[in-house]
């Protein structure tokens, strides 16, 4: 109180509390300090030994005659009532709490506030580690303010952000060494690095473009560079796989026709059956889930039309540099190589010199052409593959993991922890941990709002009361009334004589005016500056019978409060109601309420959407019957998954299971369009053929995605580690599916025959 500030702010407080002996009017204080007025003289005078004090904090009253609240103000306690049954002798007790109310008027002095909480802070803090530092000092402080969760959440969000060039480091090292080659004109380790740099300007084009909109950007919303950093090279993979699979002796311009051609239709369909799985996201009712998917959607689009345009021409580009004999690293320095060297790559030395054209050359260079390690490892790994006791196994394994995974989803729990999202070293976490176990179980106190009604009415009185008590007797988690409701007080206050005779207005002027009452209601009580007519009040009853361990009784709660309101008659046909409820854990609750059926339907929606574009799409209408199975199997075995790793569904792993239907189908339609425009004759062959192709492209992209995430193991909160862990189980079981059980599959049950759509 001996701030800056403090007591001029707290003056301007409608809501301030009167000081009954100094007259002035101060913030309200909630504190066992109340019973000496908040005076540290007034304590020193009266209290001479501990049975002094106990004595005084064992009153039902304060001095001023407000009612004790126990439990806001003393935790863990107990009572000796063997003495006096009327007012038990307080015993023991664990644990003191204040609570100071800063005014909140209007945007001047709303302002004022949070200047004044910033000084709090740094107050408090350093009392805090004083205490700390005390040597044989036993007690401890801890501390939360109203901005508190905010800023140690943004504190969280901003102390992860240099993880975002983390990963473009890392993605940057990766694709500059899977592009590099020991020839130093055919490595093209600076169109690697040319690929990142694709994705980071579709990046920074989508985010732009949100913002220019004006989508709010959400800290969810900063997990996203991470992904795309990962999923967006995987369109680039397959564009430069293919061209690099062409006969090199070709011209840039027929090689980049004829990768397009190859993979146009795959890159295309991913992308679509992708925005589709986000786009159904925006549905959601969850604005967090729903700004998320704003941002994801046009992000991937983004990167496919760059994809499409900007990294190939950096592909143009790059094979002019080739013709050049330029350096991959140093592109302005040529590379001296022999004539022998230089005709066997198809370049040359002298600027244009044209080489004689020979019938078999294209047969020669096709013959000349090795095809990469990776290429040859999946032939090595497809032959092995289709051996027939092998295929058994993968199936048995496959089967077992999906009976396994989808019993271990059934156990997932809805549970969230809002401490999880915060820094480990958070002053936050350390307050809930002690609030947990030293203050009384956690309760939940909703206010009670009336508004829009004429509440000098008498027939809006007995409505009031009669709420009130259909609360009480509807909603199990309310057992009884208010302790201060102004409208009794109030009635009780008017029935005399001398206030009869008076208008309303007059007698709430006097209900007002004493001090008792003063401090009760006139926070809760909202007045016409002219008429001095009632526009709302409220009143605050306790849901102690809430059990804060079960999802279930929380939506019971909620519902149950929910329906008494809608049964009220002047509420009824009515967007916003007269008479309702409202507390900050009604937030989460609400969640909890909706986020099951909201999964099924996000799910349900993703899936159906993306198989239904696989049949319209797709060169063979088979290619559907695929798709939409292997896609469901895999979101069943990533929720199994999740559950083994002990990640309980809250906030972040839905966002993360809303995100994962879009990414898991590039694993699997990827593999199955490649199949079906195979020109193999057989299922094996076609099956070895798509491995060979499109399956070192996937192999290589999950393995980018993978890096893409793995920075964000080291974030300081679990909401990015939960998106690590969602994301780990994504890649290796979409690799799984993708590369091991579909081949296997397809060599079995696939179409034999497919004929392209034009």
């Amino acid at each position: 109180r001996n701030l800056e500030d403090y007591s001029s702010l707290c003056s301007k407080s409608m809501f301030g509390r009167v000081d009954y002996e100094t007259g002035q009017t101060t913030c309200p204080i909630e504190s066992v300090t109340q019973h000496w007025n908040h005076s540290l003289d007034h304590f020193q005078s009266n209290v001479f030994s501990d049975e002094d004090a106990i004595q005084t904090m064992s009153k039902p009253k304060y001095l001023d005659q407000e009612p004790v609240d126990i439990v806001r103000i003393i935790g863990k306690t107990q009572y000796d009532n063997t003495q006096n049954q009327d007012e038990p002798l307080l015993t023991s007790a664990q644990s003191y709490k204040i609570s100071i109310y800063l005014p909140s008027i209007n945007d001047e002095v709303d302002q004022e506030s949070e200047d004044l909480e910033e000084k709090v802070l740094e107050a408090v803090h350093e009392i805090r580690d004083e205490w700390k530092n005390e040597e044989g000092n036993e007690f401890r402080l801890e501390f939360y303010v109203v901005r508190s969760f905010a800023d140690e959440f943004n504190r969280a969000i901003l102390g992860d952000l240099p993880l975002v060039p983390l990963v473009f480091t890392v993605m940057s090292i990766f694709c500059v060494i899977y592009f590099s080659k020991k020839d130093k004109v055919k490595s093209r380790g600076m169109l690697g690095f040319g690929a990142v740099v694709t994705v980071l300007l579709s990046l920074m084009t989508s985010y732009g473009l949100m913002f220019i909109i004006g989508v709010p950007l959400s800290s969810m919303t900063q997990i996203l560079p991470f992904i795309m950093f990962g999923i967006g090279l995987d369109d680039i993979f397959i564009i430069f796989g293919e061209y690099e699979r062409i006969d090199p002796s070709k011209n840039a311009v027929d090689r980049i026709q004829e990768t397009i051609d190859r993979t146009g239709i795959s890159v295309f369909l991913t992308t679509l059956t992708s925005v589709l799985a986000f786009a159904s996201g925006c549905l959601s009712s969850i604005p967090i889930v729903r700004w998320l998917c704003l941002y994801a959607f046009p992000t991937i689009i983004t990167i496919f039309l760059y994809s499409i345009t900007f990294f190939v021409a950096l592909l143009v580009l790059d094979e002019q540099r080739m013709k050049n004999n330029c350096n991959g690293c140093l592109i302005c320095c040529k590379v001296g190589v022999s004539q022998k060297e230089n005709n066997r790559d198809g370049s040359s030395l002298e600027e244009g010199r044209e080489e004689p054209q020979d019938d078999n050359n294209d047969d020669k260079q096709k013959v000349n052409m090795k095809p990469p390690l990776v290429d040859r490892f999946m032939h090595w790994y497809g032959t092995k593959l289709m051996q027939k006791w092998v295929k058994i196994g993968v199936l048995l394994v496959a089967a077992g993991m999906l009976a396994g995974l989808a019993y271990s989803a059934t156990l997932l729990k809805v549970h969230f922890n809002f401490v999880d999202v915060l820094p480990s070293d958070s002053y936050v976490a350390d307050f809930v941990d002690v609030t947990n176990n030293y203050i009384e179980t956690t309760r939940a106190a909703p206010f009670v709002f009336f508004r829009f009604e004429n509440q000098s009415d008498p027939d809006t009185q007995d409505a009031m009361e009669s709420y009130i008590d259909q609360l009480v007797k509807d909603v199990d988690a309310i057992e009884v009334g208010p302790s201060s409701f102004w409208l009794t007080d109030f009635k009780t206050f008017t029935n005399t004589t001398t206030m009869k005779n008076k208008s309303f207005s007059e007698q709430m002027d006097s209900f007002l005016k004493d001090p008792v009452f003063s401090v009760l209601h006139g926070p809760n009580i909202v007045r016409d500056e002219k008429f001095g007519n009632i526009t709302a009040s409220r009143c605050v009853v306790d849901m102690g019978n809430v059990d804060f361990t079960s999802v279930d009784s929380q939506i019971t709660a909620l519902e149950s409060q929910r329906s008494v309101s809608a049964q009220q008659p002047l509420n009824a046909g009515h967007s916003d109601w007269s008479f309702f409820t409202l507390s900050s854990a009604y937030f989460i609750w609400e969640f909890y309420a909706v986020v099951v059926d909201e999964l099924i339907y996000t799910t349900v929606l993703s899936i159906v959407m993306v198989t239904l574009a696989s049949l319209i799409f797709m060169p063979h209408w088979s290619g559907f019957l695929y798709v939409g199975p292997f896609i469901a199997v895999l979101y069943i075995d990533l929720m199994g998954v999740l559950q083994l790793a002990q990640v309980d569904i809250s906030p972040v792993p839905y966002v993360g299971l809303v995100m994962s239907v879009g990414l898991m189908v590039d694993y699997i339609v990827h593999m199955v369009l490649r199949y079906l425009e195979s020109k193999e004759t057989s299922r094996e062959a076609k099956v070895i053929d798509t491995l060979c192709s499109m399956g070192a492209s996937v192999f290589v992209g999950g393995v980018s995605t993978l890096l893409g995430v793995i920075p964000l193991s080291f974030s300081s909160t679990d909401v990015f580690f939960t998106i690590f862990v969602i994301f780990c189980g994504l890649v290796v079981l979409g690799m799984f599916h993708g590369l091991v059980v579909l081949p296997v599959v397809l060599s079995i049950v696939g179409p034999v025959e497919s004929e392209p759509k034009k």
